[in-house]
């Protein structure tokens, strides 16, 4: 077996602070879908999403929160000698293993043909952990047919022992490369309520009497 490093400073760069439409929410694992390609195996190459991706290492977490049922993929690249081939993963970016140390620590381990032992995806399934919900300039049409934007699921998780703050720091720092976050969409949306207050201004939503004859006498006033 070979012991899976802390790869957290991987990939990593300098940001600014963190505007809103980040938010950090917990999640339970319920079921992970392994679909990297490791060296050796036999049988035709694993395919992930449509267009026939044949990825190095890939992992399809599933988990539920208290709101609804998500998953997240991970992505992971192979360490390469040019006379030797693989020697071992990539830290660089890898969310995969990022993933597992995060959630084992120190029993985050592979087998020594760099494969993820299936006892330890076994083992995953019911973990908690933390992740990043944030709005990203991607869209969406609601059921009412107008365009909306939508929150996405950063793919670096973290350990649910992990606090606010060592969060927020890595998301900081890790700005300049979520190209989709896009918190200043935010200021231009308005809620069911306000566009039936403003589609129907009467009844509930009409404005007092009184207010309705100072705005006729500012009027005049002009």
């Amino acid at each position: 077996m070979i012991p899976l490093e802390d790869n957290s400073q991987e990939g990593q760069g300098s940001g600014e602070k963190a505007g809103k439409g980040a938010y950090i929410k917990t999640g339970t694992i319920t079921a992970i879908e392994d679909f990297s390609n490791y060296p050796g195996a036999d049988g035709p190459k694993k395919v992930y999403g449509k267009k026939g991706f044949e990825p190095e290492l890939c992992l399809v977490v599933k988990f539920k929160t208290d709101d609804f049922d998500r998953q997240v993929t991970l992505f992971g690249k192979y360490k390469r000698n040019k006379d030797q081939g693989i020697k071992g993963w990539d830290g660089w970016n890898n969310t995969v293993q990022r993933m597992l140390y995060k959630i084992l620590g120190a029993q985050a381990m592979i087998n020594d043909d760099f494969s993820i032992p299936q006892k330890t995806l076994d083992f995953l399934v019911g973990a908690e952990f933390k992740f990043v919900n944030y709005i990203s300039s991607n869209t969406y049409v609601d059921k009412e047919g107008e365009t909306q934007y939508s929150y996405q699921i950063w793919s670096r998780l973290f350990n649910i022992q992990q606090t606010q703050e060592e969060i927020e720091t890595e998301w900081i720092a890790n700005l300049p490369y979520t190209k989709d976050y896009a918190p200043d969409v935010l200021g231009d949306r308005k809620t069911t309520k306000q566009k039936l207050d403003e589609a129907f201004p009467y009844g509930s939503n009409a404005k007092p009497a009184a207010t309705e004859k100072q705005e006729a006498f500012n009027d005049d006033l002009i």
